[in-house]
């Protein structure tokens, strides 16, 4: 079960932090962190201790060195979180203290009246020997590879030797009662190079500390803590391959690239499916049964995704993204679904000068709405119905951000809003809750954000569900590819100081010959949608 949120009491003021350095040489995402708690309103440097980091770095092998230095030659280094950034005159302001040989004790003495709330330590191989007492809540490190399972780290190349789908990054806590995983980012895998894999975990990772540091300035430790879990032993660091793994590495990794050079152009070719007279069990054991499905083509050049149901005087509709290969540019269209899961005539819906998909409906005060996908246009809006079911208007602007597949309902008081914001530079994702107590009120996000870092499941897959009294939100897969499958999850808590949910179910791309992806699930009544992707030659397809 995942659950999140707190209503315990904000710290009072903003939080003193102290950063543990070896040089004020950083990497490029540390000199952001510690940008971002400069301007901030929520933290405050009071101190960088300059301290020696411990223990000796593992020396890598000939072979995996040349890799390292071939890998780094194609590298752009604006983009690279691990470029040395001199942070000499940003520190220059703050007091630092530096640790001699055989002044260690006297200096943590020293920085115990400070009374610091978080100590960040910056330093290749971080260790809290001596420094958890003179920090509240501990010594704060970003330990790559996933810490509740990887004691030993990662170098983001180990992802690549094991196929991993996902690579991790994890921020660390060491208390005097133990170490601690606070946050965890699941990125997927850039299996063509070392130095592409480490961009989205350590700059997703700034954002994560941002958000650990927010939520304990805001709403206490318990919300900074929520869904932490016991860290492994290792201080980071890993452990660099062999010279004969790393040539079993080379030959399979040169093999996999020939093949891929000699591929014949294709695309991925999407296409939505009906089933009429058997619901998914949502809750249930064993397999899900996909049986039944009746798969729609669409016209030479354009293919259907993103399916929606809504029932409107005993018919059932379907709403969907029409993406145009041609243009690269979708917009939104409908048909009637009839009883035997066939489909009408479809019309197009809603056209704007930017890319539309996803077309979420849900209904208030007797009016149909929709918000559909509009993060092209770094928005995303409220469009409402004038006749049904063509015409469509631009109602306002919920949020000013380019939120990917959102998802809204309203559940009590409030209206609730999911959807995906991604970090600018590598576009990494985060699902993010927001309410508001209107449609035309102001919205904020949920305590309890973000509602998952985990590739895996941090991106929307279709309306709400409701099946009784129970609530469940459907999420894709994006690990081993776009849209690869989906997981519909139960909502066990939903109210505006928690969030929880847990899985239920996950729907993989085999209920159809051939499939490589299936991302988006629609349910009304009796009658259910789906879709499913396959890979066809370029040529034909897209033209």
């Amino acid at each position: 079960m995942t659950e999140m949120g707190s209503t315990e009491t904000a710290t009072t003021g903003v939080l003193r932090v102290g950063v543990v350095i070896h040089t004020p040489v950083l990497a490029q995402y540390q000199a952001e962190i510690l940008r971002a708690l400069r301007a901030g309103s929520y933290a405050a440097v009071e101190v960088v201790l300059r301290r020696p980091s411990t223990g000796m770095p593992p020396r890598p092998g000939v072979l995996f060195e040349l890799y390292r230095r071939q890998n780094e030659r194609g590298n752009d280094r604006r983009l690279d979180p691990l470029t040395p950034t001199d942070c000499t005159e940003e520190l220059a302001s703050v007091p630092t203290v530096t640790v001699d040989e055989g002044s260690e004790h006297a200096v943590i003495a020293a920085l115990g009246a400070r009374h610091l709330d978080v100590v960040l330590d910056f330093r290749s191989h971080p260790s809290a020997e001596g420094l958890t007492s003179i920090a509240r809540y501990g010594v704060w490190s970003i330990v790559p590879g996933d810490a509740a399972t990887e004691p030993g780290a990662s170098h983001y190349f180990w992802e690549l030797w094991r196929r991993s789908p996902v690579s991790a990054v994890s921020v660390v806590a060491q208390r005097d009662d133990g170490r601690i995983v606070l946050a965890r980012g699941f990125f997927p895998t850039q299996a063509r190079t070392m130095a592409g894999n480490r961009r989205q975990p350590f700059w997703g990772a700034t954002v994560l500390i941002e958000q650990r540091l927010r939520a304990l300035h805001d709403h206490g430790w318990e919300a900074a803590a929520a869904g932490a879990v016991p860290a492994g032993t290792g201080l980071g660091g890993g452990v660099y391959p062999s010279n004969w793994q790393m040539a079993r590495w080379l030959a399979r990794h040169t093999a996999a690239t020939l093949r891929k050079r000699f591929e014949k152009p294709a695309v991925t070719h999407w296409r939505v499916a009906i089933r009429v007279g058997s619901p998914l069990r949502l809750a249930g054991d064993g397999a899900p049964d996909l049986d039944g499905f009746r798969l729609h083509e669409s016209p030479v050049g354009h293919y259907y995704a993103d399916p929606f149901l809504w029932e409107r005087e005993g018919r059932h509709w379907l709403f969907f993204e029409d993406y145009e290969y041609r243009t690269r540019h979708g917009t939104l269209a409908c048909a009637e679904v009839r009883s035997d899961a066939t489909l009408g005539p479809v019309q197009t819906v809603l056209e704007r000068p930017y890319h539309l998909s996803y077309p979420c409906l849900f209904e208030d005060g007797g009016e149909l709405y929709m918000v559909p996908e509009t993060a092209d246009n770094d928005t995303v809006e409220l469009y409402r119905c004038v006749e049904f079911p063509g015409h469509w208007e631009l109602e306002r602007t919920l949020l000013d951000v380019g939120g990917l597949d959102p998802t809204i309902m309203k559940s009590g008081d409030h209206y609730w809003l999911l959807t995906s914001i991604r970090e600018p530079r590598t576009n990494a994702r985060q699902l993010r809750l927001y309410l508001a107590p209107s449609l035309d009120g102001e919205w904020s996000e949920h305590p309890a954000n973000p509602i998952s870092t985990d590739i895996r499941t941090n991106r929307g897959g279709g309306a709400f569900v409701h099946d009784g009294e129970r609530l469940f939100r459907v999420s894709q897969d994006c690990s081993t590819a776009y849209g690869y499958s989906f997981s519909v999850h139960e909502i066990t808590a939903l109210t505006p100081h928690r969030y929880a949910e847990r899985p239920v179910l996950t729907v993989e791309p085999t209920w159809a010959q051939g499939l490589v992806g299936t991302h988006t699930y629609a349910r009304c009544g009796e009658i259910e949608a789906i879709d499913g992707a396959v890979r066809r030659p370029r040529q034909g397809t897209a033209e």
